[in-house]
C-alpha cells in the first residue's frame, strides 16, 4: 500500500502541474474565439479522436501488461502500423465523399484530421510506453501537453494570423501533433538496434498473442465513441453551430474535472494490480472510490451552483449559453469519474468481453434514445438532457458490473452509496441555508472557505482512514 501511495503522489504532482496549465489556457482561448468560430475544430477534432482512440486497435494497453522489453517494442511497432492503416482508410472515405459532393475542403479537413488522429494515437501509446517504464511524469506529459499545445497554437493563430474557422482547426491540429512526433522519433531512436533487426515473424506472433484487444477492447472503444460522439451528428441535424461548440466545450470542461479526479489514480492503480495481483487489489477498490467521492462532491456541487458566474467571468459573455450544457453533462460525469478508472482491470482479469457488452448495449440505447428525442423535439437541450440521463444509468451499471465480476461483496457497494449520500445531503442543506441569510459576496466567500476547509479535512481523513486502515 505504501508503494501505491508513493507512486500516487509522484503521479499527482506532475499531473496537476500540467493539468492546471491546460485549464489556464481555456479562458484565454474563449475570450479570443467565439462559439461559431470554434465549431469547425469541434467537428473535425472529433474525427481525430476517433482515429486516435481506435486506430491503435487498443494494443497500447498491452504495453502495460507485458514484462518483456522486446515484446513491448514490437507491440509499439504494431500500433504504428495499425494507425497508418486506420488513418489511410478514413482519408480514403472522405476523399470519395469530397469528389461526390464537389467540396474540396472536406478532403483537406479530413487529411488534417487523419494526420492529427495518427499522432494522437502515437501520443497515447507513447504515454503507455513510459508508464511501463514507471516514468509517470513522462506518461502524464504525453497525455496532457498535446491539448496545451493545441490551445497555444490556436491562440497564436487568432492573434497573429487568421480568425478563419478552418485555420483555427489547422493550427490546433499542428500543436496537438507536435509532441507525439518527437515522441515517435525518440522511441525509435532509443530502440534503433531492434528496429534494424525487425523480425516480422515475431511481430505477427505478438499481434496474435494480444488479439483479445482487437477482438473485444477495440469494439468496446467503438461503442464508447459511438455513445459519446453520435450526439454531435444529431446536433448537426437538429441543432446549430453554436450548440455544437457549447457541447464540445461542456464535454471538455467536465472531462477535465474528471481527469483532475482520476488520472493520477488510473496508471498507479494499473501497475499496482499487475504487480500485486487481483486479490490484493480487490481489498482497496471500494476505499479508493469512497475516497474520491468524499474528496470531490463539494467541488462538484459548488461547480453546479456557481456555473453561470464562473462561465461569464472566466470564459466571457459569448459563452454564457454554455451553462445549461455544462450542468446537464456534469450530472452523470461525477459517478463516471469515480468509477471509470477501473476500466483497465478488465484487461488484467481477461474479461474484455464483459466490458464490451456493457458498452455495446448502452451505445445502442444512447443512439436510439437521443435520435428519437432529437427527431421529436428539434431542441438541443432536450437532446443533451437525454444523453445525461442515459449516462447516469450507465455510470452506476458500470460499477455494479465491476463489483459482480470481481466478486466483491454488495455491502462494499452499499458502503460507497452511504458515503455518497452522507457527503452530498449535508452540503446541499448547508449551501441552500446559507443562500437565504447571506448576500451574494458573502455566499461566494463562504463557498470558497468551505471548499478550503473541506480540502484540508478530507485529505487527512482519506490518508488516515481510507488508505492506511485495512
Amino acid at each position: 500500500m505504501k508503494d501505491f501511495i508513493s507512486n500516487l503522489k509522484r503521479s499527482g504532482i506532475s499531473f496537476y502541474f500540467l493539468y492546471f496549465a491546460n485549464i489556464a489556457l481555456i479562458p484565454v482561448l474563449t475570450h479570443l474565439i467565439t462559439p461559431k468560430e470554434l465549431y469547425v475544430w469541434a467537428l473535425w477534432f472529433n474525427l481525430s479522436t476517433l482515429i486516435a482512440a481506435t486506430g491503435t486497435f487498443k494494443y497500447e494497453f498491452a504495453l502495460n501488461i507485458t514484462e518483456d522489453d522486446k515484446e513491448a517494442f514490437y507491440i509499439f511497432t504494431s500500433i504504428v502500423t495499425f494507425l497508418i492503416i486506420s488513418a489511410s482508410l478514413v482519408l480514403m472515405i472522405f476523399f470519395i465523399a469530397s469528389k461526390i459532393s464537389g467540396n474540396e475542403i472536406i478532403f483537406i479537413n479530413a487529411l488534417v484530421g487523419s494526420i492529427t488522429g495518427f499522432f494522437g494515437g502515437i501520443s497515447f501509446s507513447t504515454a503507455s510506453w513510459f508508464l511501463r517504464k514507471n516514468k509517470i511524469s513522462l506518461h502524464n506529459l504525453f497525455l496532457i501537453v498535446p491539448n496545451i499545445l493545441a490551445s497555444l497554437s490556436q491562440i497564436i493563430c487568432v492573434t497573429f494570423i487568421s480568425r478563419n474557422s478552418n485555420n483555427i482547426f489547422y493550427a490546433g491540429s499542428l500543436g496537438y501533433s507536435s509532441l507525439a512526433f518527437l515522441g515517435l522519433i525518440f522511441i525509435y531512436y532509443s530502440e534503433r538496434n531492434k528496429l534494424k533487426n525487425l523480425d516480422f515473424i515475431f511481430l505477427k506472433k505478438v499481434i496474435f498473442k494480444n488479439r483479445l484487444y482487437l477482438k473485444y477492447t477495440l469494439p468496446f472503444s467503438y461503442a464508447v465513441i459511438l455513445r459519446e460522439k453520435v450526439i454531435f451528428f444529431i446536433l448537426g441535424i437538429y441543432g446549430n453551430a453554436t450548440s455544437i461548440s457549447f457541447l464540445n466545450l461542456g464535454q471538455k470542461l467536465n472531462g477535465l474535472s474528471n481527469t483532475l479526479l482520476t488520472s493520477p489514480v488510473r496508471p498507479v492503480f494499473l501497475r499496482f494490480t499487475v504487480k500485486n495481483g487481483i486479490v490484493n487489489t480487490k481489498k482497496i477498490i471500494h476505499k479508493i472510490i469512497s475516497a474520491l467521492i468524499l474528496f470531490a462532491i463539494p467541488f462538484w456541487v459548488a461547480g453546479l451552483i456557481w456555473a453561470p458566474i464562473l462561465i461569464k467571468y472566466l470564459l466571457g459573455e459569448e459563452w454564457i449559453g454554455l451553462t445549461p450544457y455544462f450542468r446537464l453533462l456534469a450530472i452523470p460525469s461525477f459517478i463516471i469519474a469515480t468509477s471509470s478508472w477501473l476500466d483497465r482491470i478488465f484487461d488484467v482479469i481477461k474479461k474484455q468481453k464483459e466490458m464490451f457488452k456493457v458498452e455495446f448495449y448502452f451505445s445502442i440505447l444512447m443512439v436510439v434514445c437521443v435520435f428519437v428525442v432529437g427527431f421529436l423535439s428539434k431542441n438541443s437541450l432536450s437532446i443533451v438532457s437525454m444523453m445525461s440521463f442515459i449516462m447516469m444509468i450507465y455510470g452506476w451499471t458500470w460499477l455494479v458490473v465491476i463489483f459482480k465480476l470481481l466478486k466483491i461483496s454488495i455491502n462494499k457497494l452499499l458502503y460507497i452509496l452511504k458515503n455518497y449520500f452522507l457527503s452530498i445531503i449535508p452540503l446541499l442543506i448547508l449551501i441552500n441555508t446559507a443562500k437565504l441569510i447571506l448576500t451574494f459576496n458573502q455566499l461566494l466567500f463562504f463557498t470558497i472557505f468551505l471548499l478550503i476547509i473541506h480540502l484540508i479535512v478530507s485529505i487527512n481523513y482519506i490518508r488516515f482512514n481510507f488508505l492506511f486502515n485495512d
